[in-house]
This record gives C-alpha cells, structure tokens and sequence, in this order.
C-alpha cells in the first residue's frame, strides 16, 4: 500500500471518528468497473472518494465495496492503466449498488497472459470460456481444434490428424458456429472433413460460448459459438509486433508467423500479420502415416481509425492450405476393408516424405470486411458491417491418365453479407439491442472435374433480425431474452438419376422440382424455403460474493444445408459415398444449462450440466458398402431423427501455493434417439483432463506444466455393422464387417515449459518447449473417422520461439 495513501486513509478515518457521533457512518457503497468497449470486468481499478480519500481496488470480477461510510455528498474518482480518469459527483444518504463503465484500450505493449477463465463476456448468462496469450501461441504450429480442446466441454472431430473440427456438447459442424472479427466463417463448413479455413495465429482472444445465447451471430448454432478476436491499438504513436518460430519433430516441420502494428494519436492504425507452416508425414509410434503432410499460409491486412465516439475499419484476410490424406484409407474392395479393421498396421506403409499426393485436399478463403460505428452520447451505438468471403475447396482423388492432376471435386462459395447493430441503454437499469441482416451466397460445382458432383450448383438468400434486452438492477442479478428471426431461401439446379428419382418416391412429391429429362438423367430445380425463429433467456444470480449461478434457455431452428439435401456420391476426403434427401426437415432445438460457479481464496468450481432435446436432428450415418469404379467405399446417408442429448462439465482450478496451481476438467455426454434409445454415432466419450502448473516466484513469465488426459473407451455407441460375402478358399463365406465398435480407451501425458527474457524497452523473448503423448503411447481414437486404417499420431516435441518488440 502506497505511504501517501496511508497517511491520507488515517486522516479519513480520524475525520470519520470524530464526526461518527453527529451523523449516520453505516452507508455502504457497492459497484463494478467495467471496460466501456469490450464490455469485461476491470480489475485492480483505483476506486477513491475525494473528499475523505477513502479508497479500495477492484477485484477480479470488477466489484469493490467501500463500507462504513458517512452520508453526504462525494466525488468519485475511479483509475486504471490505459483509462482516462472517471469522475463522477455521489450523494450518499442510502446504501448504493451501481456499475460504472470505463474506456478502456487493450494492451499489446505488454502480453497479458491471461488463464481460460478469465472472462471477456459475449452474453451475461451463458457459459463462456476464453483463450488467449500462451495458450494460443502454444498451438501457433497446429489447428484451431487443438487449441479448442483446451476447453472444458469441447472435443475434436478428427479426419487424419489434421483436419479437426470442434465438437461443443456432442454437437458439431454446422451447428457450431465460427465468428472472426464479428462475421460468421462461411466455408463450406457442413463437411466432417472440413477444417475451419482462418489463420489460428490472426487472433488474440478465443470466446468458446457454449449455446445459442448470442442471437447477433445466428439461431441456429445448439452447439454453441466460437468467437475469433484481435487486439485494439493504443490511441497513441506507437509500434509494436512479434515473430514466433516453431519447429516439430513428429513430422519434422515447423511454422512461422509474424505481426507488425503501427498506431497514431488521432486514433489511425494499420496492422500487417502473416503465418506459413508445414509438415511432411506424421509418425505413429511403430510406423509412418503415409500421404499425411500439410502445408499453410496465411495473411491479413488491417487499416483503421479507433476512437472513443466513431470509428472504421477494413480488413482483408487470405487463407490456403494442402493437406494429405492417409493413403491407406483408400481401399479397393470390401476385402481389402475387412483386412485393414483386422490389421494392427496400415495396409500400405511408405517412407518419409514431404510430397502430398493425392487423395488430398486443398482449399483457399478470401475476407474481405468494411466496419464503421458511431456513439451517441455514451449509451448508444451504432455498427455497420459489409463482409465478401470467397471460398474454394478441391478434394483430389487417386486418378490415372489425363485426369490424374485434375481435381474430383471443386467447389466455389461465394458469400456477401450486409449488417447493422444498435446497442443503448434504457431507464432502471435495461440495455438493448437490436440488428438486420441480409446474405447471398452463390455456390458453383465446377462440372470439368469430370466426376458426378457431390455438391449442386445454388443460391442461397437470407433475411434476418434480432433484438435482446437486459435487465440489471444490481451487481448481484441479470436477466436476459432476445428473439431472432431468419427467412431461407435455397435454390438449387441439379442432376438426378431418373431410376433413383423414381426408386425414391421424388416423381410423386416433388414433380414440381422436374425441368427436363436428358437420357437417363434429370435436370430439377428444387426450392426450399424455410423461416426459422430463434429464443434466448437466462438469469444470473450472485448468492454472495464467492457463488454464482446462470440459468439458460434456448430455442434454435437450423434449415437443412446444401449436403444435407443434395449429396450424391464419393466424398474422397472421407473415402466415403454420401447420400442427401429431399425429406428433411429443419431442426427444431431446445437446450437447457445450469452453471455454477464457486470461487473463494484461490479455489474456482465450475459445474454445468445441460439438456437439449431436437426434432428432427440431422444425422450422417453409415449404412453399408458400396463398390465403384474407383474402389469399395462405405456408404452414408443422411437421415432425421428426434434426438436427446444430457451431459455435464465439471472444471476445478486450485492454488494449492502461491507458485503451483491445479486445473481438473470432466466432461461426459450421451445422445440418443428419443423413440428407439438409440445412441448416436460420433459422441465424445467420458472424458478427463489434469494439469499442475508450476510458476517461478522470482522469474517473470517462467512457468512448468505436467498434464494428462483421459479418454474412456465409448460404451454407447450404435450398431452400423453390415454382412457381405466373399469367395474364402473356393467357397462363398459371409462375414460381419464392424465399423460400429469402438477403440479401448487410452491416458496420454505431456509437459510444457515456458522461459522469458525481458530486453531493453517494451523488447522480450520467450522459448517454450513442449511434449504431447510423452510416453508415445499406441492408441486410436473414437472421433476420428479414419480409425478403421491407423493409430493416431505418436510422440511429437515442439519448441516455440517469440521475440515480441
């Protein structure tokens, strides 16, 4: 405690005494400081009555409480590192609750090195974890799915070991939504195979939302959003940047990105950032995984004005990769299938190499973004958004001839999206908010791949709006709702087989969809449109200063995507035929979440159970086996279903000494048909993750961590196996093909250290070194859908080198 500040609180309290018999010294002052543009509690703010300087600092939540005070008139001044001053005139006859909001800039001058639960609210009442500092930067090599799975309740859908995609609460892909720099990601992203196309090393802060709460991003996310964030300049000349390096040994590649920014005084900022990597062929402990290298680069570009009352932007960012998939997953017959589930190896083992052949895949994402927003006094505020994202996405099958470079399948997405947002604050103690939306997108299947398109050619229009409103009449309760409407339009052009069209009963319901008959084909043009309503409440209550629960309820409808009704053919990234139907229905969602929160010297308890119900879940399911000119591949069919999901997560974080800390996470989940109690296929497993974290007393920045993770084996599962008959020695012998049962489960080790050296001015270098499956543990798991052909990458050593300026 400051001397000055001693001395000046002595003085209060003799003043305070010596008055006390005069006059009421019993009212009590409560608040909460909060950071005016990102809407996040401040802590260690100054909060300081002039007149007596009683003072007190805020906490971690942003409250402080200034007790035993005498009624009267007061001048409140509240400070904080990067704010302007805040100063407002009190008149304190009673006990007063209020919240006060401070302009606030973030820092990239100095990393804040924050741990997950420290919290930059997108939604008061729903679950919300957020990543940023070391914890991104640990997987600047790797893909926004393995830094994702850091995240209590959040699971990865594998293709191969780099394709990952995120799974909230059982849920994935379309149902989860991905938000950079508020617009939602439009990327083909309906495919299992589908990995995120943005930059992980582009963003600063990671927000995992677990729900629908966020009505501005969409109705149709049960599974939850993801909310990608970069840092804000200073409003003042400065420049600052970094360079990280990595290098990998399992797969002996490595990456590199970089930042430079340069801010002005008058608010003006440009910002340039970059990110190469790439890998060869990953390692599983006894054998090399064939044809699985990737490759990445990325850049983004950033020009702006920031102030207080008005502001600008654009951004464009480009993205690309290339990535292998496992050769051995392409198999010629059922036979060999059926060989590959009963080997412990692959059934084709190449040496090492940097080459990507095919099957593989590439795709590319241009996004292009103009932002502007303008205040109105300081509880109004006004944002516009215009977004093209262009989108290409080549999957290249094993070919021969003239056709052998040229790719199976090409898709182009192009989408255009126009918005705009209005946020005030109305009387005793409401906020609302409201917005428009509209979009287009165009998605062009090129027909010269020469293979019958899996994907038609299609537009798809859609008009929506939203409003939420917030009630908070103290620091201890919040209520929220809002409502959401969209209206789709799908319109399709595509070719049908007319004895397939038929063997389905489509001639019968939708004859209307008919354009015009050519040999043995079908040209339609089917037009679905669907209005979706979306609905959020939840409440938020503080019992007492170390407890909290939130309550949420949401209401989402999702329309059936493009792959959903259309697909029709090889998915060659899969290695697997797939199916769409005309029959779907939208999904019809509900989901309920119970979070609470203890936190009381140097111990956080987090636990959030939940419950959705759907009507009419779309799921992707395997249905038997099907040869072709290119191969035997298993075959798939979307269908709809009335499912129940039902889970839990369960977080601790202990201080168990002021340099070691403890992180326990738990997650479980199970989904079933409502009507025949059948599980679901691809439901993450039971699940644990341990961490001790060790921190230098003395040495900024250095710190140890040991971790584990446990996967169960998945005890409920669905049975999808099929029968076929082979010629066995000159007799036809039948036999079960298992592609239902699980692998055994498996408890994988790592360790991490971080070391920081600050140099001259704001200058620093930090090394980390990292080792995940430490003890290069053999193992397959449940959520990779390429299991069946290989175990999952071994031991991999990683060292990080950053040098921020």
């Amino acid at each position: 405690m400051h001397r000055g500040y001693v001395l000046l609180l002595l003085c209060g309290l003799i003043g305070s005494l010596t008055s006390g018999f005069a006059q009421d010294c019993s009212v009590e002052l409560r608040g909460r400081v909060m950071d005016r543009h990102e809407n996040i509690p401040l802590e260690g703010a100054l909060i300081v009555l002039e007149e007596n300087q009683v003072y007190t600092y805020s906490d971690a939540r942003g409250l402080f409480v200034l007790e035993s005070l005498c009624a009267g008139n007061y001048t409140l001044r509240i400070s904080h590192p990067s704010c302007d001053d805040y100063t407002k005139q009190l008149s304190l006859q009673t006990d007063l609750d209020e919240t006060f909001f401070l302009e606030h800039h973030i820092t990239a001058l100095n990393e804040i090195i924050v741990e997950e639960q420290k919290r930059q609210k997108n939604t008061e009442t729903t679950p919300e974890v957020v990543l940023q500092g070391n914890e991104l930067e640990r997987f600047s090599g790797q893909s926004l799915g393995d830094a994702l799975s850091q995240v209590s309740g959040v699971t990865t859908l594998k293709t191969g070991n780099v394709i990952v995609k995120p799974v909230i609460h059982g849920m994935f892909g379309a149902r989860v939504a991905l938000v950079s720099e508020g617009v939602r990601v439009n990327d083909q992203e309906w495919g299992a195979d589908h990995a995120p196309t943005v930059d992980l090393n582009a963003v600063e802060q990671i927000s995992v939302i677990k729900g629908a709460a966020t009505l501005r991003y969409g109705g149709d996310t049960p599974g939850g959003v993801i909310v990608m964030q970069k840092g804000k300049p200073f409003l003042k000349d400065t420049l600052y940047g970094h360079l990280l390096s990595s290098a990998s040994a399992n797969g002996r590649g490595g990456a590199m990105t970089g930042s430079l920014v340069k801010g002005f005084a008058n608010g003006n900022y440009v910002k340039g950032q970059a990110t190469i990597k790439k890998r060869g062929d990953a390692q599983a402990p006894a054998y090399n995984l064939s044809n699985t290298g990737w490759t990445e680069a990325a850049m983004s570009m950033q020009w702006g004005r920031n102030q207080f009352l008005k502001g600008w932007e654009v951004n464009y960012s480009f993205f690309q990769n290339t990535i292998g998939i496992l050769r051995a997953a392409h198999v010629g017959n059922v036979e060999d299938l059926e060989r590959a589930l009963r080997s412990e190896v692959p059934l084709r083992i190449d040496p090492f190499t940097y080459t990507i052949a095919a099957p593989k895949q590439q795709s590319q994402h241009h996004n292009a973004k103009f932002y502007y927003f303008k205040r109105w006094a300081a509880d109004t505020k006004l944002e516009v958004h215009y977004n093209f994202q262009w989108n290409q996405r080549e999957e290249f099958d094993i070919r021969r001839g003239e056709d052998r470079n040229k790719a199976a399948i090409d898709l182009q997405l192009m989408t255009q999206n126009l918005a705009a947002y209005l946020a005030w604050t109305g009387a005793e103690s409401m906020a609302y908010t409201a917005g428009i939306q509209a979009e287009l997108q165009d998605n062009f299947s090129n027909p010269d791949t020469g293979v019958k398109r899996l994907i038609p050619d299609y537009l798809k229009y859609t008009l929506a709006s939203y409003t939420t409103a917030r009630y908070q009449p103290d620091n201890s309760l919040t209520i929220d709702a809002g409502l959401r409407l969209d209206w789709t339009l799908m319109d399709a052009q595509k070719y049908y087989d007319i004895n397939e069209w038929e063997q389905r009963g489509y001639d019968n319901r939708y004859s209307q969809f008919e354009v015009r008959r050519l040999s043995t084909q079908l040209l339609t043009r089917p037009k679905f449109e669907f209005l979706n309503w979306a609905f959020s409440t939840g409440v938020r209550s503080q019992w007492n200063p170390v407890f909290e629960t939130t309550l949420n309820y949401n209401l989402s409808q999702r329309a059936p995507n493009a792959a959903e009704l259309f697909s029709d053919g090889l998915h060659h990234a899969l290695a697997t035929i797939e199916y769409g139907s005309l029959d779907l229905k939208k999904e019809i969602a509900h989901k309920v979440l119970l979070n609470s929160t203890y936190i009381k010297e140097g111990l956080n308890l987090n636990l959030t159970p939940y419950l959705s119900w759907v009507n009419d879940f779309i799921l992707l399911e395997p249905a038997g086996f099907e040869q072709t000119i290119r191969g035997a591949f298993p075959y798939y069919h979307y269908k709809g279903v009335d499912a129940q999901f039902v889970g839990v997560d369960f977080e601790m974080q202990w201080r168990v000494h002021p340099q070691i800390s403890l992180l326990q996470q738990t997650n479980w989940v199970r989904a079933k048909e409502a009507k025949t109690q059948i599980d679901l296929i691809h439901i993450p497993p039971l699940s644990a993750h341990q961490k001790l974290v060790f921190v230098h007393p003395q040495k900024k920045g250095w710190k140890w961590e040991i971790y584990n993770t446990q996967v169960a084996s998945q005890r409920f599962f669905p049975d999808n196996n099929f029968t076929y008959q082979f010629i066995e020695n000159g007799q036809l012998t039948t036999k079960t093909i298992d592609i239902s049962t699980p692998p055994n489960g498996y408890s994988l080790w790592g360790s991490s250290l971080v070391l920081q050296w600050d140099l001259e001015g704001q200058r620093s270098i930090q090394l980390q070194c990292i080792v995940d499956n430490l003890a290069n543990t053999t193992y397959r798991s449940y959520l990779n859908r390429l299991r069946f052909y290989a175990d999952e990458m071994g031991r991999n050593i990683q060292v990080l080198i950053k040098y921020s300026l």
